[in-house]
């Protein structure tokens, strides 16, 4: 075991642990298998970087790159990409997005920076409808933020209206209207509105729809914490 490890030779340890003498767990996996752990690594770098250390951050990401370089290996054993082309890939990407920095065009602000990397992107994109963008906007997100990435879009279009009074009047009806809500055939829509309606305010004010329920859930278990540590659980075997 070495002290420290290059880039290459972490390359080098998933290509064994992929090959025929390697990890049988590690050799079985395939892009599909693999999806669900880029997620749940990710939201455990996320939860390390709000309650943990830097040492624990460091770990986090590391779990993180795994995902990446098995991707890329299982990409690399079939012939269609491998760790090289995801650097180029994402190397020019930088290069082409960030005028500002690599070829001397000047910004005022955050903001124009933002603005042109969506029209930059855009120009180096295929050409879609309005309608094409919006499917185009994956479903593989959670549904809250998937709900906040179709009202940016939205946004953008000037489609959308603003969340002020009338969203809020439009939630309270809806929670006040209790006979209406408990009825199967109202529930689904109106909780969906509401739900909507919460996403937009989240989207105006610049922060992650999906973050507030996580940190909310969080401040929940805090509440509960000594009832639940109370409850016995019983485990079916």
């Amino acid at each position: 075991m070495k002290e420290h490890y290059s880039f290459e030779e972490l390359v080098d340890i998933i290509a064994v642990l992929r090959g025929e003498n390697g990890c049988p767990w590690d050799r079985k996996q395939t892009h599909e298998t693999l999806f669900k752990y880029l997620i749940e690594e990710s939201y455990e770098f996320i939860d390390a970087a709000e309650h943990g250390t830097d040492e624990q951050m460091a770990d986090e990401l590391g779990d993180v790159l795994l995902q990446v370089l098995l991707h890329s290996q299982i990409g690399r054993e079939k012939g269609t990409f491998d760790i090289q082309d995801v650097i180029d890939h994402i190397a020019k990407k930088m290069i082409i997005r960030h005028p500002h920095v690599f070829s001397g065009r000047t910004v005022a602000d955050s903001e124009e920076v933002l603005k042109n990397w969506e029209q930059i992107k855009y120009e180096n994109s295929e050409k879609k409808t309005p309608a094409e963008v919006l499917k185009s906007i994956s479903k593989s997100y959670s549904t809250l933020l998937r709900g906040q990435k179709i009202v940016e879009k939205l946004k953008k279009m000037r489609n959308i209206h603003t969340f002020e009074q009338e969203s809020i009047d439009k939630i309270n009806e809806i929670l006040d209207n209790r006979d209406r809500l408990c009825t199967e055939k109202n529930m689904e829509s109106d909780i969906g509105v509401a739900l909507f309606e919460l996403i937009l305010a989240a989207e105006e004010n610049k922060i992650s729809a999906d973050m507030c329920l996580n940190h909310y859930l969080d401040k929940l278990l805090l509440v509960c914490e000594n009832e639940l540590s109370n409850i016995t659980c019983k485990c079916e075997k």
